[in-house]
């Protein structure tokens, strides 16, 4: 499914986190994966840190038996999130956790990779997984964005998860949400090609919340990955992503994609 990924890396402890749902994603389909380092300066070739991203690389190849590649870039990371963006189907980079440094680090790194790179994003804080069990897509009924439904829809069907499409409603919403549940089957079912939607193993709620993120983050307890959109990348979508999806990718007890592009 994602058959080119990239891994941003700092090769900090805290960075490992992100191997397992890696693993399990780009497990899906025949992967290429780059390990992508960002540093200040010119590495040196017997530099410990690019021996290390080296070393890494080849852990990859010859544990999961994918082709990978070491870029070590003189760039931060938010810079090349376009550059690497543009190469791959998904980009994958760590949160850290529910700390007040994974919110300054998720500001600086992950808020602009998510802004900025024109494919997929995993960003992985939480609780990681390793198999991949439970999908969340959270889904705007009003104004939604299939590129997620999508994704979901393909991942759930690919390694065997269980998906549950969900609908969160501001509270006074006046249209009753027995509506709002048909609404949202009939959305999702007509995003999806015929033999995607007669395979689903899938479920659609819909619920009430006072600030969207803060739903999504609750039901997400019992899921193993959000999968939500951007809307886009006008200024508008900008607005909408820092006001939901940035909120949720910082918070969720779970890693969180924002799905863009098509799938492969």
């Amino acid at each position: 499914m994602f058959n080119r990924v990239a891994w941003f890396t700092d090769l900090s402890e805290r960075s490992s986190v992100c191997r397992a749902p890696l693993v399990a994603l780009a497990g899906l389909g025949d992967a290429r994966v780059q390990v992508v380092v960002g540093t200040r300066e010119v590495l040196a070739d017997a530099d410990p840190r690019r021996m290390e991203a080296e070393a890494l690389a080849r852990r990859l190849q010859q544990e999961e038996g994918w082709t990978t590649s070491v870029h070590v870039e003189q760039a931060s990371l938010s810079d090349l999130a376009s550059v690497y963006g543009g190469q791959n189907d998904l980009l994958v980079l760590g949160r850290t956790g529910n700390t007040g440094l994974d919110r300054l680090l998720l500001g600086s790194t992950a808020q602009t990779v998510l802004r900025s790179a024109p494919c997929s994003v995993l960003v992985v804080g939480g609780r990681p997984f390793s198999k991949l069990q439970r999908v969340l897509c959270p889904v705007a009924i009003d104004a939604p964005a299939l590129a997620p439904v999508i994704h979901a829809a393909r991942l759930s069907l690919e390694s065997g998860a269980f998906c549950t499409f969900l609908g969160i409603l501001p509270r006074g919403d006046e249209v009753a949400a027995e509506e709002r549940l048909v609404a949202l089957e009939s959305l999702v079912r007509g995003a999806l090609e015929p033999s995607l939607r007669q395979q689903l193993w899938a479920r659609y709620e819909v619920g009430h919340a006072d600030e969207p993120s803060q739903g999504i983050c609750a039901v997400a307890e019992d899921s193993d990955l959000v999968v939500m959109g951007s809307r886009g990348r006008t200024g508008i979508a900008r607005i909408m992503l820092g006001s939901v999806s940035e909120k949720v990718a910082s918070r969720a007890p779970v890693p969180v994609m924002v799905a863009r592009g098509p799938v492969g």
